[in-house]
């Protein structure tokens, strides 16, 4: 009874939006079915690396092949009986195997997650991979994200990934693959999930905002790439009034005004709106080289005209050279900690 209280507890205080807690899957039902077909035909490999852009749902559908993997000979489970075969991946959330997930408490689940995965938690797997499951078909483990793990931690893995045990499932998330080890990429089945299309966009934001306003959906879906779980960032550090001001300082030559946008960042307590104007900045440049191509949908409206007017006082050229030196320049700047006014100052004069 204290068991099932402790789960209830933490499935009600679990953030809605983390992959482990989400039962719906929108969009990716076509990779939901590869999925399913591997399993159904025993083909399932030992280790699959979900990639594509960040916040669509890697791993969310991630989870839910862990659940449903792990639900599959549990006490009162019909998946795999008499009965016909499952159509999705689809595991209710009044099951225990999704409470216990939820949770943590499942014994043949092993979940590594942060920004920093170290080597002490990569040695997990192995230990946790070569004990029989004790309640399903499987041991399954979750990594997100896999270039979190540090290049001890990678090795470590590998190892396992070399030599992986029967009836054991590795699944890594990464919205950056190319930052991991090679030896590693080739050790996975690569599971590539496309980007939303624009109603799947709407549906995904419909779930996880629906505070906001449907007509602002165009909006967010541009500065964000089509991607809800960014664009939920992005609309609680307020980014489009950021973007909005970003454009106005690169094109109005006002320096008092440049100086005081500048501090904004250099502030201890401003790292949130550091990484998002990084992140706008970055998605500046590539929006500024395709000007010439014809950009309809605008963020704000004037935002076109201000766009050309920046354009236009630089060479062609210039927009396919300076995406690296800022990239750069973000980088140095906190890896170097260095003065983030004077970084910004050094960018807006780059731009104007």
């Amino acid at each position: 009874m204290a068991r099932r209280q402790q789960e209830e507890t933490v499935e009600e205080n679990s953030a809605p939006l983390h992959p482990k807690c989400n039962e719906r899957l929108i969009a990716h039902a076509q990779q939901e079915k590869q999925l399913l077909k591997m399993i159904t035909d025993k083909r399932l490999p030992h280790a699959l690396l979900f990639t594509g852009q960040q916040g669509i749902g890697k791993a969310t559908l991630a989870y839910r092949l862990a659940r449903f993997l792990l639900a599959s000979q549990e006490p009162g489970s019909s998946l795999f009986g008499d009965t016909l075969p499952p159509e999705s991946l689809h595991i209710a959330a009044t099951h225990s195997t999704f409470r216990r997930v939820i949770s943590g408490g499942h014994p043949d689940l092993l979940m590594l997650e942060g920004d920093d995965i170290k080597i002490e938690e990569a040695r997990k797997v192995p230990e946790f991979l070569s004990l029989t499951p004790a309640e399903s078909d499987w041991r399954v483990v979750v990594i997100d994200s896999a270039e979190a793990m540090n290049r001890n931690a990678a090795n470590a893995l590998l190892k396992t990934l070399e030599e992986p045990p029967s009836q054991a499932v590795i699944l890594l998330v990464s919205h950056n693959p190319g930052e991991l080890l090679p030896t590693i990429r080739s050790r996975c089945r690569t599971f590539r999930i496309p980007a939303l299309k624009e109603e799947e966009f709407a549906s995904v934001m419909l779930q996880i905002a629906p505070e906001v306003e449907r007509y602002d959906y165009g909006k967010w879906a541009l500065l964000s790439g089509g991607s809800p779980g960014i664009a939920l960032t992005l609309i609680e550090g307020e980014a489009d009034v950021l973007y909005k001001e970003l454009l106005e300082r690169i094109t109005e030559q006002d320096t008092v005004k440049l100086h005081a946008f500048a501090d904004r960042f250099a502030r201890k307590d401003a790292d949130s709106d550091w990484q998002i104007l990084k992140r706008l900045v970055l998605w500046l440049i590539p929006r500024l080289a395709a000007l010439g191509s014809g950009i309809r949908a605008e963020v704000f409206q004037g935002e076109l005209v201000k766009l050309q007017q920046i354009h236009a006082a630089k060479p062609a050229y210039f927009w396919t050279e300076i995406w690296d030196r800022l990239g750069s320049l973000f980088s140095d700047t906190e890896r170097l900690y260095l003065d983030r006014k004077q970084a910004m100052i050094t960018l807006m004069r780059a731009l104007r």
